[in-house]
C-alpha cells in the first residue's frame, strides 16, 4: 500500500486520534512549503503526556517528481534538497523522508543530500570520480565471471535484443568509448614526430582534461624516451600496457611500439643503441656512451599471422604460453609490438592479461581487460573483441579436456564432461 495524504488540504482535520492543523502553505514553482501542527486527542490534558502531545511539524514536499520516474530537471531538485536539509535544527527532532512507496524518490533524496555533505570534505576531482564510477558501473554493470558460468553468460551476450542489438554488441560499443573529453594528438601529430608513426590511426594521446572513468590513463600511458642533448622531443609511438602478474602481484609493463632487427652478421645501428643479431631468438642492444659499454640482451619472438585464422584457435596460446614462461624468469618489462602498434600487440597484451586472471582467480572479464586496453592505447580494437571471448572460451574447453582426461574412474573409463564449451563456440 502506497502512502495516503496525512495532511488536511485546507484548515485542519482529524486523522484516527491525531488533529492535523495546517498553519502555513506556500507552493512555490518545484515544492511546496508547510507548517503544521500534529496533537494527540486521546492524551489527557492534564498529564505530562497531554502537555506535550502538540508537535509543530515543517514539511518540504517535491511536486515535480512523477512516481516511478525522475525530475525532467536536476538543480531545482538539488536547491530543494539543500534547502530542506538545512531546515533542520539542533533542537528538532529527527528528520523523516517518504515518498509513495518509500523506494525509489527516498533513497534518492537521502543519497543526493548525503553525498553533497560528504562532497564538503573532497576534492572535487573525487567527488566526479565517485559519480564516473557509478556511470561506469550502470552502463557495464558486473562483466567479471567465474570460468564455470562462461558459457552461459556468453549465451546470454548473444540473445538479440528488442533492436536486433546482443548485448554483446553494446559492450563493444561501450569498449570503443575512451572515455577522454579531448584527447590531444598534438605531440605525436608535430612535424618532427610524423616520421616516428607508420600510421597515423593509432598513436599515443595525452590530454589534460580526462574524465574519471578513465582517470590520467591516456596520460600516464604515454612512453617517453630519455632525451640526449640536441633532442627536444621524448616522442615515441608506444604506450604501457598494465597487466596482472599472479606471484608478484605486481604490474608488469608491456609497450606496443614498432622496432627493426638485424640479420646475422648485420648489425644496425639507430641512433645511440647498435643493434646485433645473437641468435636464432636473441638480440642484442649496446651503447657504448654509456658507462661499462651497456648491453641488453633481448629474447625475441616474430610470430607471422598471429593469430592464424586458419588453425585452431587453442593454438593461439602456444606464443603466450612461451613468452610467460620466458617473462616468469627475468625482470623488466616485455614489449610487445607490431606493424602499427595496433590490433595485433593489443590483442596479445589482452589475452595475457585474461590467461593470467583466469589462472590467479578462476574467472575473467573480457570486458574490462579489453576496455582499459583500449584506454592506454586508443584505436587498438575494432573487430576483435568477440574473438576475445572466442580464445577464452577455448581455453577454458582446454583445461576442462584436461581435466576430464585426469579424471578417470577405477575401471578406466572418462567421464565426459557438458559440451557448453564447444556449443558457445559455435555460436560465436
Amino acid at each position: 500500500r502506497k502512502c495516503d495524504q496525512y495532511w488536511p488540504a485546507d484548515a485542519q482535520e482529524e486523522y484516527g486520534s491525531f488533529l492535523v492543523t495546517v498553519k502555513s502553505s506556500r507552493a512555490l514553482a518545484y515544492y511546496t512549503q508547510r507548517t503544521f501542527t500534529v496533537r494527540n486527542t486521546h492524551a489527557k490534558k492534564g498529564s505530562r503526556k497531554g502537555r506535550l502531545n502538540e508537535r509543530t511539524v515543517t514539511q518540504y514536499h517535491y511536486t515535480q517528481w512523477p512516481d516511478m520516474g525522475v525530475p525532467e530537471f536536476a538543480l531545482p531538485l538539488l536547491s530543494f534538497v539543500r534547502k530542506s536539509s538545512k531546515a533542520r535544527t539542533d533542537d528538532m527532532g529527527p528528520m523523516v523522508v517518504h515518498c509513495s512507496a518509500g523506494v525509489g524518490r527516498t533513497g534518492t533524496y537521502v543519497v543526493l543530500d548525503s553525498m553533497l555533505k560528504q562532497m564538503r570534505d573532497e576534492s572535487a576531482e573525487q567527488y566526479v570520480f565517485i559519480h564516473d564510477a557509478l556511470v561506469e558501473a550502470i552502463l557495464s554493470g558486473e562483466t567479471e565471471v567465474p570460468a564455470a558460468h562462461l558459457h552461459r553468460y556468453v549465451d546470454e551476450l548473444l540473445i538479440p535484443g528488442h533492436a536486433g542489438k546482443t548485448r554483446l554488441d553494446k559492450q563493444f560499443k561501450l569498449v570503443g568509448q575512451s572515455g577522454v573529453k579531448q584527447c590531444d594528438y598534438s605531440t605525436a601529430l608535430q612535424d618532427c614526430n610524423r616520421s616516428k608513426n607508420r600510421s597515423c590511426s593509432v598513436v599515443p594521446g595525452e590530454s589534460d582534461m580526462i574524465i574519471c572513468n578513465s582517470f590520467a590513463e591516456v596520460e600516464r600511458s604515454r612512453v617517453r624516451l630519455s632525451t640526449t642533448a640536441g633532442e627536444t622531443s621524448d616522442y615515441i609511438n608506444a604506450s604501457y600496457i598494465t597487466t596482472e602478474e599472479e606471484e608478484e602481484e605486481d604490474e608488469e609493463e608491456g609497450a606496443e611500439l614498432c622496432v627493426v632487427w638485424p640479420r646475422k652478421g648485420q648489425p644496425i645501428s639507430y641512433e645511440m643503441f647498435t643493434v646485433t643479431h645473437r641468435g636464432e631468438n636473441h638480440i642484442c642492444l649496446t651503447n657504448e656512451d654509456m658507462l661499462d659499454d651497456y648491453v641488453l640482451e633481448v629474447k625475441h619472438y616474430r610470430p607471422p599471422g598471429w593469430p592464424n585464422p586458419d588453425s585452431p584457435i587453442s593454438n593461439t596460446f602456444e606464443l603466450l604460453n612461451l613468452v610467460k614462461e620466458e617473462s616468469s624468469a627475468k625482470d623488466g618489462p616485455a614489449v610487445v609490438h607490431d606493424d602499427v602498434g595496433g590490433v595485433t600487440a593489443g590483442t596479445f597484451c589482452s589475452l595475457l592479461s585474461l590467461a593470467r586472471q583466469l589462472e590467479a582467480e578462476g574467472s575473467v572479464d573480457v570486458f574490462q581487460v579489453a576496455k582499459l586496453t583500449n584506454l592506454m592505447r586508443p584505436g587498438v580494437f575494432s573487430n576483435i573483441y568477440q574473438f576475445l571471448y572466442k580464445a577464452v572460451l577455448s581455453l577454458i574447453r582446454t583445461q576442462e579436456d584436461e581435466q576430464t582426461l585426469r579424471s578417470c574412474d577405477n575401471n578406466g573409463t572418462i567421464v565426459v564432461g557438458t559440451a557448453s564449451a564447444a556449443e558457445s563456440l559455435e555460436s560465436l
